[in-house]
């Protein structure tokens, strides 16, 4: 297995639901970054190519795949972490069938999606400038970063 190891989709005792939300605070704990803090999050669409047609918008309802976990009115908007936390019940980052679009702004870094040959992930860059080394996006940057 490569350097960045397979995520499984974190799944609630309380029926077997799935959390994007402690699947996100378990990628801010495996990169080891002491004092890290969600600041802000903004959701996109379901997968990427169930955008609408741009001169139809919504206004069809919600596309096939897209289990409406974040209601449209939510979607571009940038959210608290705790406006956000109850957004993300129900859903996966890692689930086999979709994922959100998601820019997660943190008091060190930017995290988002990547789709890669392996499925969906998640990944991050520096929030501000920081000389170092530099990895092409999909490669892990903060095992140690201060």
């Amino acid at each position: 297995m490569n350097k960045r190891e397979a995520i499984e989709p974190i799944k609630d005792i309380r029926g077997g639901h799935f959390d994007a939300w402690e699947e996100l605070q378990n990628f801010l704990y495996r990169k080891r970054c002491p004092g890290e803090r969600i600041e802000k999050i903004i959701f996109g669409d379901w997968r990427r190519h169930d955008r609408p047609d741009p001169s139809e918008g919504w206004a069809g309802g919600l596309p096939p795949a897209d289990p409406g976990k974040i209601p449209y009115d939510k979607r571009g908007v940038l959210l608290s972490g705790r406006a956000a936390r109850p957004l993300m019940w129900g859903w996966s980052f890692y689930g086999p069938d979709g994922h959100y679009s998601v820019y997660v702004w943190t008091n060190r870094r930017v995290i988002f999606t990547v789709m890669g040959d392996d499925g969906v992930m998640l990944d991050c860059v520096p929030r501000y400038p920081v000389a170092g080394e530099v990895f092409t996006v999909g490669a892990w940057w903060c095992e140690s970063e201060q």
